[in-house]
């Protein structure tokens, strides 16, 4: 990266987004970076890239965007900068980034353990939550262009044997799969993880879901000394955990195997592995436990994605971390409860779809009111947007992506949840909960307006104006 922005600089700097050596290696869950410290993380777009022989991407602007309305786009500014400037969850996480949630999320029984197998670990947590992680590492919080929240860590170790420069620190997601997820409490161990990750260009929930599943392989006897080549793999082992790490990076031995994801490999190493897998539609499952908020569990469902925690506002609204009243949504729901849960994801997602539409962070929108949004399209664009039709577009977009996933051969199969976190634990704050699989996909069937082949019925792609894709999917002649 450095070499591509050394050779293409201008008047202004250019913009590089590039893969690393798994992209190249075809790992698949391999992610693009862009400027050695944001990366499109999942479903293995590194990948993608690395088929195709495309090792990076240069640009570089020459003009500055300019919006249809200047001063409604300041007022609009002031006003959402003192929202976020008063929003508590925007303090905590510009004071110890998104890790902050770390302990809070042990308490509920949000935070998965051990390969989705134990409930809590308050010994771990106290170890490599954000305070933790903020006292021990931080040299200073970072943003990314323009955000006032600044939630990104730079952080630094000095001592061995996982001492690591001034770089990008783990988010939770990923102190959660390489720390929770594999009982791994040594916190200095995940700066040097996430940095291998970072640079062999690596999804961090899946490549840390692979080795929590490779660990609980070798605990049940699936995987012995020929696949682990001496390697150690034990809960909580760190050296092996990085070991591990290289090895999916660089595709030997059992990181070959791993690096196909935790569905393949399953069925690669057989014996029942997959019963020790934890994913939907082929993504490994964010580091939020569906057990602890059955909505979220419902959300990972009914992603078209597979698993994913930012498809749409059920983290928020449903843990209570923000809420919009003034769309229905209310102020206290009950996680642990699946009944009625269907209308508020469905919302939530058509409410959540076009921020990924606009570039939006999740984090923001947390602080931000309904109809912020839609002010800014009517700012920036120029378009007569009423928040009625943002909704109506999120719909769309919902829509249109999972009568795509139909027509490629997606059915009702996919919707499902993960034996894994169908299995109560016995501690912690979600002790012998479990999602009602079956009631919140038939809520959430009828609610959408799925059919019993999970598709789309051609009323309701009609209503949202896709009607080429209502005769796709339901053709006049059968």
């Amino acid at each position: 990266i450095d070499e591509l922005k050394e050779r293409h600089r201008g008047k202004r700097a250019p913009k590089v987004l590039a893969i690393g050596q798994a992209g190249e290696g075809l790992v698949r869950f391999a992610a693009i970076c862009h400027d050695k410290h944001d990366y499109a993380g999942r479903c293995g777009m590194g990948a993608v890239m690395g088929s195709k022989k495309l090792k990076a991407i240069v640009c570089r602007g020459n003009r500055k965007p300019e919006p249809a309305d200047a001063e409604a786009l300041r007022e609009l500014k002031k006003r959402v900068q003192g929202r976020i400037k008063e929003s508590v969850p925007a303090q905590s996480l510009r004071e110890m980034g998104t890790d902050s949630t770390m302990d809070l999320g042990m308490m509920t029984g949000d935070v998965p353990i051990k390969n989705w197998t134990r409930g809590e670990a308050l010994e771990i947590s106290a170890e490599i939550g954000g305070p933790a992680m903020t006292e021990k590492f931080l040299v200073r919080p970072a943003a990314c262009y323009g955000c006032p929240i600044a939630c990104r860590r730079v952080m630094k170790n000095d001592r061995e044997p996982f001492r690591m420069e001034t770089g990008p620190g783990p988010e939770y997601e990923t102190a959660a799969s390489f720390g929770a997820m594999c009982e791994n409490a040594d916190a200095a161990s995940l700066l040097v993880i996430n940095e291998w990750c970072n640079r062999y260009g690596m999804d961090t929930i899946s490549c840390g879901s692979a080795v929590a599943f490779a660990m609980e392989c070798a605990e049940k006897g699936l995987i012995g000394g020929e696949l682990l080549e001496g390697l150690e793999l034990e809960w909580g082992n760190a050296g092996a955990i990085l070991e591990l790490v290289h090895r999916i990076g660089t595709r030997q031995g059992l990181g070959d195997i791993l690096a196909e994801g935790t569905r393949r490999a399953a069925r690669k190493i057989g014996g029942g592995a997959e019963r020790l897998t934890c994913e939907i539609k082929g993504l490994d499952l964010p580091m939020h436990d569906p057990r602890a908020y059955h909505g979220m569990g419902l959300a990972y469902m009914m992603s078209n994605r597979g698993a994913c925690h930012n498809a749409h506002l059920v983290h928020p609204i449903e843990q209570g971390i923000a809420t919009w009243t003034d769309l229905g949504f209310s102020e206290n729901y009950d996680g642990q409860t699946s009944g009625g849960k269907a209308a508020m994801v469905k919302k939530a997602e058509d409410f959540g779809q076009p921020l990924s539409a606009l570039c939006m962070c999740v984090f923001d929108m947390w602080c931000f009111g309904s109809s912020d949004p839609v002010d800014a399209l009517q700012a920036v664009c120029g378009w007569d947007f009423t928040l009625d039709e943002y909704l109506q577009a999120g719909a769309r977009i919902w829509l249109l992506k999972r009568s795509l996933n139909c027509l490629m051969g997606l059915g009702p199969g996919e919707d499902r949840l993960p034996e894994k976190v169908l299995t109560p634990v016995s501690e912690g704050g979600a002790a012998g909960s479990v999602p009602d699989q079956q009631l919140l996909l038939r809520e959430y069937y009828a609610e959408r307006g799925l059919d019993e082949r999970g598709r789309p019925r051609r009323e309701v792609l009609e209503a949202a104006g896709l009607h080429d894709m209502a005769e796709r999917l339901h053709p006049a002649n059968g």
